[in-house]
């Protein structure tokens, strides 16, 4: 007859075994990878209409298995903001931060990087910062503060540089860099908006037109290359 086990011998579990979710650099790059997937998600839908299902689809991960790199969905939709606002410093980097282009050359190169944005995908894709600000601005404190701290970054990234033209008089006195900097993400916002309603360019090209009007600058001769004629209006 066997001996029997101890009474104080641990229990063996019932049902299958947990499986591992790995080291930790394989949970970093699991991490990554759903932020990945999600600025994606994010750009095309809207917060409530991103279901963590397509998310973890997409990126293979057992649904049970989200709470091991993200305490909540709340803790997941910031970590995107903190990945687009990473994303975006290096294209303001380009534009604003490009001290070899004039002030007017800096917005162009802004405004048509995003023009070519909105045609590479076909439209459907926006401004996440802009989309959440419009869902979640009014009814998510921690959303809001977190968003309203994205606008201010990128506002004081153009402010930095309508100052730097003033100083070399490359922008006349009377334009308050600040204001102006607001003026144009306001703006901004709305043209992408709108051109991903109409499925067209157009909308950008009139705030971008409007928008060195109230500069009082020309516009610099940047051809914005082989846009389709579908692309340009509607």
């Amino acid at each position: 007859m066997a001996a029997s086990e101890p009474t104080d011998a641990p229990r063996r579990p019932r049902g299958r075994p947990r499986k591992p979710l790995g080291d930790a650099n394989e949970r970093s790059a699991t991490r990554e990878r759903l932020i990945r997937i999600g600025l994606e998600v994010l750009s095309e839908t809207g917060w409530d209409a991103t279901g963590l299902a397509r998310v973890l689809k997409e990126a293979k991960v057992p649904k049970g298995s989200f709470y091991h790199y993200f305490s909540s969905k709340d803790d997941f939709g910031l970590a995107v903001v903190a990945a687009y606002e990473a994303y975006f410093a290096e294209r303001l980097a380009r534009s604003f931060g490009n001290t070899a282009l004039s002030l007017p050359e800096q917005l162009a190169t802004f405004i048509d990087a995003g023009r070519r944005g909105l045609i590479k995908h076909a439209f459907p894709r926006g401004c996440i910062v802009g989309n959440l600000g419009q869902e979640l601005g009014g009814v998510n404190p921690v959303f809001r503060t977190a968003l309203a701290g994205v606008f201010e970054r990128w506002e004081a990234a153009l402010a930095d540089a309508l100052a730097q033209a003033q100083a070399c008089e490359a922008l006349a006195d009377d334009v308050d860099p600040q204001a102006a900097a607001r003026f144009f993400w306001m703006g901004w916002e709305g043209a992408v908006l709108r051109a991903k309603l109409a499925a067209s360019v157009q909308p950008v090209d009139e705030f971008e037109a409007g928008y060195f009007r109230y500069l009082n600058l020309p516009a610099p001769e940047v051809s914005p290359g082989e846009l389709p004629p579908s692309a340009r209006s509607n």
